[in-house]
Formats: C-alpha cells, sequence, structure tokens
C-alpha cells in the first residue's frame, strides 16, 4: 500500500513578506495521509486550549535530508539530522514543533496559554506520536530532539521487530524510517 503526501495548513516559526509569521512553507507542508489527519487533531485541541501551534519542519525531500545532514555535519545546524534514507521526515511522518511556544513561559506568545511538556506529550500521544527523547527540563527546550515527533503508524511494527531482532534501537530505526520511505517511492 503506497502512501500519497497531501499538504497541511499550518502555522509555523517562519516570517513572510511582511515580516508576520507565515504558514509552514508548502516543500515541507506536507504529511502521510494518516500523519496529516492526527496532525490537524493535535493542533485543534492544542488551540482549542489556548496554545501556540506552530511547526519549524515536517515533510524533508531526499535533497533537503542531506542538506539537513551536511548541515549537521558542518556544524550549521546543532540538532542531528541522519543522511537521507534515515529520517522519519523523509517518509512525511515526522515534525519539528515549537515547542518553546508553548512550555517556556518567556517563549510563549502573549495572549497564549503556558502548558507543561507532559501535557504536550499526552495530547500528542493520544493521537497516535511518538516522542524520541525522554521528557526534559519544563522550563528548558534544549533537551536533545525534544521537538521531534514522529507518527510511526503501521512501521512501528518494523521498528519492534528489528529492536527484537538486533537489540540495537539504531539499527531498528534505520529499518523503519527505509520501509517508510520506501512506501513513498513505490
Amino acid at each position: 500500500m503506497t502512501m500519497k503526501l497531501v499538504p497541511i495548513n499550518v502555522p509555523s516559526i517562519y516570517k513572510g513578506k511582511d515580516g508576520k509569521l507565515a504558514p509552514l512553507p508548502a516543500r515541507m507542508a506536507q504529511l502521510t495521509p494518516d500523519a496529516a489527519a492526527s496532525l490537524i487533531a493535535v493542533q485543534t485541541e492544542i488551540e482549542g486550549r489556548g496554545g501556540c501551534f506552530r511547526l519549524s519542519d515536517a515533510y524533508r525531500s531526499t535533497e533537503m535530508q542531506t542538506r539537513a545532514h551536511q548541515d549537521y555535519k558542518a556544524g550549521r545546524k546543532k540538532a542531528y539530522s541522519p543522511p537521507a534514507g534515515g529520517s522519519l521526515h523523509e517518509a512525511a511522518r515526522a515534525i519539528d514543533l515549537d515547542l518553546a511556544a508553548l512550555i517556556h513561559p518567556p517563549s510563549v506568545p502573549r495572549g497564549y496559554k503556558v502548558f507543561s511538556e507532559s501535557q504536550v506529550r499526552e495530547i500528542f500521544v493520544r493521537h497516535g506520536w511518538t516522542f524520541i527523547s525522554a521528557i526534559g527540563n519544563e522550563h528548558l527546550v534544549d533537551v536533545s530532539e525534544s521537538w521531534h515527533i514522529e507518527f510511526r503508524g503501521r512501521f512501528q511494527e518494523v521498528y519492534d521487530r528489528e529492536l527484537a531482532r538486533t537489540k540495537s534501537s539504531k539499527t531498528a530505526y534505520k529499518a523503519m524510517a527505509k520501509a517508510a520511505i520506501a512506501d513513498l517511492t513505490q
């Protein structure tokens, strides 16, 4: 079963020509249909509770993933970014959330509610999303990859099977990413 990408219209951290925050750029604003539907449910819930929901990243093409990895290796990007073929961003099943705008009091825009990281995680997990990092300090957002969230769906089975076989989370993750990316290209 091959998944096609669908566009998502979500707020982002990026500014438009007018200097105001703009939607996530079209080249990134795509997810698989199941991930997109779930993300809209998450966005609706967070915004309905008064939170500031915005993303910095979603889908990455192979070229975009290659560039992100090169930027990481060259020190232009702090957060780890795996080589092409090894990220669920490339499978349109991962997002990077502006977590600071939800949980870090100095970063939460005026008029928006401050959430705890636990509250944010509970909402995402209830809608089928997976955080790859442990919960961090509620008022610091530099916890490694605390903003990276994945909608693994049926590819979680690939991860679990490979983890049981190899006992290596790194190997299991690579197998899961490879299978999810292949699903888009078939």
